[in-house]
């Protein structure tokens, strides 16, 4: 009779034990989801929207967390100062307020993959052109056999 209530204790123990388990897997997989399609993305915008505002420069035309629209004439140190409309009033809004630059001073450059093209396409051309006159002088100059 003793023998029969250690099999039962033991058969709780193991029956606990893979309860706790089968609760603790499904919440980490949970944390780890949130994390991955949560936390990750969030933190990545953040460090993007950061540099955003660390490369801000004077001419540069942008918009804020409030709606306003205008152009950079002053940079110090967390504060911007804009200038708006026709009239050139002028506003100081902290760093943190920019949403967005609408209109960059300096845009970034993709005309060099066009250049490329345009240079390759008349080194063809040169070349086509090189042929063609090697074929033309052969032609001038008779075969020696």
């Amino acid at each position: 009779m003793f023998r029969f209530a250690l099999d039962g204790a033991a058969t709780a123990q193991q029956a606990t034990t893979g309860s706790v388990l089968g609760m603790v897997v499904p919440l980490l997989l949970i944390v780890v989801f949130f994390y991955f399609f949560m936390l990750r993305p969030q933190k990545k915008q953040e460090r993007e929207i950061n540099a955003m505002r660390d490369n801000l420069q004077i001419g540069d035309e942008i918009s804020t967390n409030g709606g306003i629209i205008g152009r950079i004439v002053k940079i110090k140190d967390d504060i911007i100062t804009l200038e708006l409309g026709s009239d050139k009033t002028k506003i100081k809004v902290f760093k943190w307020a920019v949403r967005a630059v609408e209109v960059p001073v300096n845009p970034p450059e993709e005309a060099p993959a066009p250049a490329k093209k345009a240079k390759k396409k008349a080194d063809t051309e040169q070349t086509a052109k090189s042929e063609g006159t090697e074929k033309a002088e052969s032609a001038d100059k008779p075969e020696e056999k």
